[in-house]
């Protein structure tokens, strides 16, 4: 069973939040001047990485729970 990765999109077009589906953090920042998307072992160190370069009065949304059907 492959390892389960976090997805972590900063400053993107929904705001800075993880995800569990690389498509969906990509579709976030794609084209979106100054966001970022990286990918996590743990949900931890994205939320970290994260909570490091939040803007003035910006809060981590909901993380987007999109799972692949395997």
């Amino acid at each position: 069973m492959a390892k389960m990765k976090y997805y972590a999109a900063r400053h993107g077009r929904e705001g800075s939040q993880i995800y569990y589906a690389w498509d969906m953090c990509d579709k976030n920042v794609t084209g979106f001047k100054g966001a970022t998307c990286k990918s996590f072992e743990t949900e931890a160190e994205a939320l970290i990485w994260l909570e490091m370069n939040l803007k003035p009065g910006e809060k981590i949304a909901g993380a987007k729970k999109q799972r692949p059907l395997f």
